[in-house]
């Protein structure tokens, strides 16, 4: 997050947004070398940062709810999400790939009972600790105005980069069950993307050197 409170991004709109925050979580870690979710970034665990952020957007009203996708057992990761006030899914599968975390994760918001229902899942990974609020409303906006049902950000600093955090409307979401290992969003690649500029960069913490540059 940066220092900006999502307050300062508060949607406008009165009627439910109905979008949810999902963030995968229960990756394996290969390239770091060690569970890089509790790896410390300016004296917090990394998967804390995203986790946050979420939690703050649906304080801020710009997202309904928001769920963690934590691999079976990792209790260390559930405890900081369940800390944040996020819900916990658990992924049985992890060691299959990303694919099966997002699968998790949407099949929880199909879950009876949440309320209001989920109509779109804004797909946040635990990795990325520098997610931003105003991101956020800039991918839920252009979902309002019927762009696309799957809409990413293209950051100015690193436009060559995969955007995300992914918003996906629910439409969408059945494509999710035929993904497999880590290309859990090529299932999308003939669904129209809508592509939302925005500022700066979002970069991943994929090996320890990147702790650093993040």
């Amino acid at each position: 997050m940066t220092d900006e409170s999502p307050e300062t991004y508060r949607r406008t709109r009165k009627t439910v947004n109905g979008v949810w925050g999902v963030v995968l979580a229960a990756g394996r870690s290969v390239r770091f070398g060690s569970p890089k979710q509790l790896a410390l970034l300016e004296g917090r665990p990394l998967a804390a940062h995203a986790f946050g952020a979420v939690a703050a957007a649906c304080r801020a009203g710009i997202l309904d709810g928001g769920v963690a996708v934590v691999a079976a057992g990792d209790e260390a990761v559930e405890r900081l999400a369940r800390a944040a006030g996020l819900d916990v899914a658990w992924n049985e599968h992890a060691h299959d790939g990303l694919s099966t975390s997002l699968r998790t994760g949407l099949h929880h918001l199909t879950s009876p009972g949440l309320d209001p229902a989920p109509l779109a899942a804004l797909v946040c990974l635990a990795d990325q600790p520098r997610l931003r609020a105003e991101v956020m409303v800039a991918l839920l906006d252009a979902w309002d105005e019927g762009r696309a049902d799957l809409i990413r950000p293209r950051y100015a600093g690193d436009p060559r980069a995969p955007g995300h955090p992914v918003l996906l409307d629910r439409r969408l979401w059945p494509e999710a069950d035929a993904a497999t290992g880590d290309a859990a969003f090529a299932r999308f690649a003939a669904t129209r993307t809508h592509f939302v500029r925005v500022e700066g960069q979002n970069p991943d913490v994929d090996v320890p050197g990147d702790l650093g540059r993040a």
